[in-house]
């Protein structure tokens, strides 16, 4: 786990051009986002 907050922006990117990379970071991204941490 890193400690990179991601951006919105940066999902939809993640997710549109590297969808492996995305699966990846699922978890994490998930995680913040449950935690209102991605605006």
């Amino acid at each position: 786990m890193s400690d990179k907050i991601w951006t919105k922006a940066e999902v939809l990117a993640l997710q549109k051009n590297n969808p492996e990379e995305y699966t990846k970071h699922r978890t994490e991204i998930l995680d913040q986002m449950s935690r209102g941490l991605i605006k």
